[in-house]
């Protein structure tokens, strides 16, 4: 077998790329602004037009400023998770549920495994999640020496100025412009770089609130761990510019295609669906086990899960997922050993993976390389555990061998077979934690002109 040198390689394909430009939809409530106060959430809706589109390149966006939170009080906002938004649903106008992406920012802290760093490397603030710079303060007070300066902003400082233009406590916050990619969303819908066309129109539901998730007050500009307390001692916001920048396609052959699809035989696509579940401890308990079960009715195939645990959900460290403490305000520890099992059979390793001795490192390195999370520390800093069954998740490239990884099934069989996952987890205190697993399963989208759906419908179950 020979090989022809590139220098008389001639070759041409012809390349028919998509185009997209941004739709304004605005809520279905007319107007573009809202509010929020105290515990309460606030639903708002999008109705995506009957055109072809790409969810991943599309945006959610809102501005807000957080009101003066009290004498000698500032405002301060949680940098790497989208906290004002608590649930993402799509639903066709039939109300079948597409996509219902609950905890979302505990999902939002969990995802930054699959996101690429040349691509975190762009972001900015205003997508929730980007680079320090050294610039910001966080609540992980780990000594410049050993901080990446390019890994995420924790918490951020969003203190307003008086009538002197001058920066002071008491007075509302800078505006906080939030343009959140949904492409960011990995293992759902939204993440999926695709157009699809549907024949009916959408609903994208953008659950807000609580207004307390999106940060706390400290009484120092300096220092968020200098008395934090709930926003939402200061009881209504006002949120403006409420809107969804829908990327349509504008390439005329490509929505053309899709529509013939749908409208005639119809269209079946392979998507990612995400189901989060959430499982409280209350104080008291060293070995905390989750179970969670899925079976046909979550899709064909498991291809992988997340886990996080967060021992305190409240003021400066409510998203804190940390599992070092050497350098951590928060204290106790975290995670001290946890193995995996499913259907009875450990799959993290013959041993308990030890926190303290990095064996949770060596387990889940393999699916961080050229990611946000670029080291050891880091990882300590960003804990979680995540079992690949398909081997798509291994790593974040795209492809694998050239081959898009987007063109690729792979995970364990749910239609013949229900799984079972248990997590076993020692806990070096016994204070209150909650955990929050991530299950990421494999459906069949069916799109055709009399209707949209899955072939089977049901949640997890978890005990």
């Amino acid at each position: 077998m020979s090989q022809i040198s590139d220098t008389i390689d001639f070759r041409k394909v012809d390349y028919d790329h998509s185009t997209y430009k941004f739709s304004l939809i605005h809520p279905d409530i007319g107007r573009t602004t809202t509010t929020l106060s105290g515990t309460a959430q606030r639903d708002i809706k999008f109705t995506l037009p009957t055109d072809a589109f790409n969810l991943s390149r599309s945006y959610v966006c809102m501005d807000y400023k957080i009101p003066a939170q009290g004498v000698d009080r500032y405002p301060w906002v949680f940098s790497d998770v989208l906290g004002i938004v608590n649930q993402i649903r799509l639903r066709t106008s039939a109300n079948v549920e597409l996509e219902k992406l609950d905890y979302v920012p505990q999902f939002t802290k969990a995802l930054k495994g699959d996101i690429p760093l040349t691509d975190f490397l762009t972001m900015d603030e205003e997508e929730v999640l980007h680079p320090s710079r050294m610039a910001e303060t966080s609540y992980y007070t780990v000594p410049d020496a050993l901080f990446n300066q390019n890994g995420p902003v924790y918490v951020k400082s969003v203190a307003g100025r008086d009538d002197e233009g001058k920066v002071a406590p008491n007075v509302e916050s800078e505006v906080i412009r939030i343009r959140f990619p949904l492409g960011l969303l990995k293992g759902t819908i939204f993440g999926e770089d695709n157009s699809l066309y549907f024949p009916e129109s959408l609903s994208l539901h953008v659950c807000l609130g609580a207004y307390g998730n999106i940060g706390f007050s400290s009484l120092a500009i300096d220092d968020p761990a200098s008395t934090p307390l709930d926003l939402n001692t200061v009881p209504v916001m006002t949120l403006n510019d409420v809107r969804l920048l829908l990327a349509v396609e504008q390439n005329k052959r490509i929505s053309a295609d899709l529509q013939a699809s749908v409208n005639g035989p119809g269209m079946r696509v392979r998507v990612p669906v995400t189901y989060g579940i959430q499982t409280a401890f209350s104080a008291g308990a060293f070995n905390q086990t989750v179970t969670i079960r899925a079976d046909s009715g979550n899709g064909l195939k498991l291809r992988r899960f997340k886990h996080i645990v967060i021992p305190v959900e409240e003021k400066n460290v409510r998203y804190n997922s940390s599992n070092i403490t050497a350098f951590d305000d928060f204290t106790p520890d975290n995670v001290s050993t946890y193995y995996v099992m499913v259907d009875n059979q450990r799959v993290s390793g013959e041993m308990n993976l030890d926190c303290k001795d990095d064996y949770d490192w060596l387990a889940n390195r393999e699916h961080l390389k050229n990611s946000v999370i670029q080291d050891k520390l880091m990882y300590k800093l960003e804990w979680h555990h995540q079992e690949d069954f398909s081997g798509l998740r291994e790593d974040p490239y795209d492809d694998i061998h050239g081959t898009p990884k987007k063109n690729m099934s792979g995970g364990l069989d749910l239609l013949t077979k229900e799984r079972k996952i248990d997590i076993f987890t020692t806990m070096a205190s016994n204070n209150a934690r909650t955990h929050y697993t991530f299950l990421e399963c494999e459906r069949e989208l069916f799109i055709q002109k009399n209707g949209i759906g899955f072939e089977l419908n049901a949640s997890p179950t978890t005990i």
